[in-house]
């Protein structure tokens, strides 16, 4: 496999004169915000000691960055800090001329972003300058005045002819000078990549995501349908995609550092690599590759059908005229590169050599190369952007859109936002909206648009965010899938592994299904739609903290909410929250509980008592009827022997029945006590829940009330005094004896004994009376 170099990528020489002065410095030094736009460059700059600047840090330099400083904030800048600037020396020369212009009495008009620090910095340098950046703002340029155009080095080259076109139709040509200060990088890097295409079966493009001019590449490539792979390094392509290929080549954006590239030479060196001098042919360029600053984690391919890659890479960038972050080299005129650069740092440093192919394009009204930047009008647009539109009419079925383009886009039904079914109930006639392109023609000459697939690009780069800056989200468990879940946010599709759904692995997800969570994402791929998402870690912290917070806050006696989580023969598990504790059935109520299930339900909340607790054994101990104060002393301050009360009947044994009181007393009615006749067993008269009336007659310390209906029925008889024998023969006098009534004639028994026997049975009764009267 050979592999080739374009011949123009990598460091321009601005960003690599800016990097090369700031990395001089690294003793006592920060930087005012990023160097360039790349994370790589800036991160070896943190590597160096160097720090970012905040607002009244203790260093001695300070590094300003190469889109420029505002002017004023500048020299505040230079009264506590040794600055370093490193403001491209295109911009340099570009503050220069608008200052003689403005001598010259022309009022500056800088056609750029207002928002860009390029341009912000540009506008401070002279006394007063106008920003145009839409086609409206030319018509609010003073027309009594001579102006003098310069723009934005980034500026997009359609933004540019766009604008450049207006301003001809709409200005006097003798009122006006337009100076071409577009840096002439990117456009290098394109020119040089369409020709290495035509040398090479595939090309490498190495780069950051966020950096248009790197974005630019790769488009050109798409709109060709040529096979490449836009990758952060060498590491994150499978190498085996690329082997098929006889010749490779390798391309870079503008901001992106040398030492990619060179590792890339060194992997694919290893590959069989025959091309002997391609170390040597690194060494020798200047360029370089860079870094994504994104956490890209694969390389993909960009050699599909067109009508395949709506579901795979989707460029970033929005509308074709917006702003590029193009970090490029420019040609420049060396007499006019004359500048001050704070402390001794200034362009006259730089060697002729760097500058010897240089020269700033000017452009007069007429000029020929603004002549050629003007011959398509039209709108260029690509596969996957968003643009603006204004609406011609709408339909039933579809709206008709004018993008600028050679042709009008049409969205159809299908392609509207969720929940729009006709289009003219949201949308009229002259509304400016952007739309997505999904096709560049649909074989009739129309454009394929769709308003719904904006919010998919959002919503991607919206994740894309969170990716980068470790956020966490809410997501929505839609469905189990074999190994995992499916969550949807705002209508992404994202997987959940299995073992990422709980704190342990689960082999039963259904729980989840239906449930928004708290997730984050662990691996990424916007181009490819790819998202995994966990919760593991964030319920692992979470149950550590539950857990330290439940275990401070518990204790005996205090009374707590929880949910019944599960009712088992023996009691109740409630959840607490980090853990589960027990209610035992006995603690359930005072009164008897024969079935869990029919005193409380699963899910119920309900409050519970807090009777002991174990954190070692992790065992926490419940009761319910312990909310309540302990029946028996209520009954015992409320009720006395003699009371009569009213109850339910809750138990008939044989031997009674049990009548429940209040809640958790219950008095018992012995058969006896039940009526005044004779049964055979106490159902023979009374029956379960029925309500009967007793008399309370005893209450005894082991909590047992005995209770009588009879007493309620049966006359009370007095009670007779009972006194001593002795006094009651007392008053009675001497007993007498009794004559028999039927004299014994009996010739078996003597008289004598009979006698005897009497006498015995007389002293015998005597003898119990005394006894009865000692006691």
């Amino acid at each position: 496999m050979k592999v080739k170099l374009a011949k123009e990528m990598g460091f321009c020489f601005g960003v690599k004169r800016a990097y090369d002065l700031a990395s001089k410095s690294n003793i006592s030094t920060a930087i005012m915000g990023e160097l360039v736009h790349n994370k790589d460059v800036q991160d070896s700059l943190y590597d160096k000691g160097i720090i970012d600047f905040k607002k009244d840090i203790k260093v001695d330099n300070l590094i300003l960055r190469s889109h420029g400083t505002d002017k004023k904030y500048k020299e505040e800048l230079s009264k506590k800090y040794n600055l370093i600037d490193t403001t491209c020396p295109v911009l340099l020369n570009i503050y220069k001329q608008m200052q003689k212009y403005e001598l010259d009495g022309y009022l500056n008009v800088i056609i750029g972003d207002p928002n860009h620090p390029e341009v912000m910095a540009t506008k401070s340098q002279v006394d007063n300058a106008f920003i145009v950046f839409n086609l409206d703002d030319i018509d609010l340029l003073p027309k009594d005045k001579r102006l003098f155009f310069t723009m934005q080095t980034t500026l997009n080259d359609n933004k540019a002819e766009e604008i450049v076109l207006k301003i001809k139709d709409t200005l006097d040509k003798d009122k006006y000078i337009i100076k071409n200060t577009i840096c002439s990088a990117s456009r290098n890097r394109r020119e040089a990549i369409e020709d290495l295409s035509k040398e090479v079966d595939c090309i490498l493009i190495f780069g950051g995501e966020n950096s248009n001019n790197t974005k630019e590449l790769s488009n050109l490539l798409l709109e060709r349908k040529f096979p490449h792979y836009l990758i952060k390094d060498i590491n994150s392509l499978d190498l085996s995609l690329i082997k098929r290929y006889n010749i490779v080549g390798l391309s870079a954006g503008a901001s992106t550092p040398s030492w990619i590239i060179e590792e890339a030479v060194r992997v694919l060196n290893d590959m069989d690599n025959d091309d002997g001098n391609i170390e040597e042919k690194i060494n020798s360029n200047p360029s370089g590759v860079g870094v994504f600053d994104s956490l890209l984690q694969d390389s993909y391919r960009l050699d599909e059908p067109t009508d395949k890659l709506n579901d795979g890479y989707m460029p970033t960038d929005t509308v074709t005229e917006s702003n590029q972050e193009n970090e490029g080299d420019t040609t420049m005129n060396t007499n006019e590169l004359e500048t001050n650069v704070s402390n001794g740092e200034n362009v006259n440093n730089v060697s002729e050599q760097e500058l010897s192919n240089t020269a700033v394009e000017t452009t007069e009204p007429g000029h020929a190369t603004m002549q050629e930047m003007m011959e398509e009008t039209f709108t260029r647009i690509r596969r996957g952007q968003i643009v603006p539109g204004k609406i011609l009419y709408v339909t039933e079925n579809q709206i008709m859109v004018n993008i600028g383009f050679r042709s009008d886009g049409i969205v159809d039904r299908d392609e509207l936002p969720e929940g729009i079914t006709d289009p003219r109930e949201h949308f009229k006639k002259d509304d400016e909206i952007d739309v997505y392109i999904v096709k560049i023609d649909d074989g009739e000459g129309n454009v394929v648009l769709s308003l719904r697939r904006i919010k998919d690009v959002q919503v991607w780069e919206d994740l894309e965010k969170k990716f980068e800056n470790n956020e966490t989200f809410q997501a929505t468990i839609k469905e189990e899938v074999n190994k995992g879940l499916v969550a949807d946010y705002e209508g992404a599709r994202l997987f959940m592994p299995a073992s990422h759904a709980y704190d342990r692995f689960r082999r039963n997800l259904s729980g989840l299904v239906g449930e928004t969570v708290e997730v984050e994402l662990i691996d990424f791929d916007k181009s490819r739609r790819k998202a995994i998402i966990s919760r593991r870690r964030l319920e692992r912290e979470r149950i550590a903290k539950e857990t330290e917070e439940f275990w401070a806050n518990i204790e005996e006696g205090k009374v707590i909410k929880g949910t019944v989580a599960r009712i088992v023969d023996f009691g109740a598990f409630i959840n607490l929250g980090a853990y589960d504790g027990l209610v035992h059935v006995t603690d359930y109520s005072w009164n008897k509980v024969r079935n869990p299930k029919n005193f409380l339900k699963v899910g119920e909340e309900i409050e519970v008592k807090v009777l002991s607790f174990d954190r070692e054994q992790e065992r926490i101990s419940l009761g319910i009827k312990q909310l309540k104060e302990d029946p028996w002393k209520v009954f015992t301050e409320n009720y006395k022997v003699g009371d009569t009360v009213t109850g339910k009947v809750v138990s008939l044994p044989d031997f009674g029945a049990f009548v429940n009181i209040i809640e958790g007393v219950d008095g018992l009615i012995h058969i006896s006590q039940i009526c005044d006749e004779h049964i055979e067993k106490p159902s023979d008269v009374l029956n379960l829940g029925q309500e009967v009336s007793a008399k309370i007659t005893d209450i005894r310390d082991d909590q047992r009330v005995s209770l009588s209906i009879k007493a309620l029925t049966a006359p009370e008889k007095p009670e007779r005094e009972r006194r001593p024998r002795r006094e009651r023969k007392a008053e009675d006098g001497p007993k007498k004896e009794k004559e028999d009534s039927t004299p014994i004639d009996n010739p078996l028994i003597d008289s004598d004994i009979l006698g005897e026997l009497k006498k015995m049975a007389l002293d015998l009764d005597i003898t119990e009376d005394t006894g009865s009267e000692e006691n």
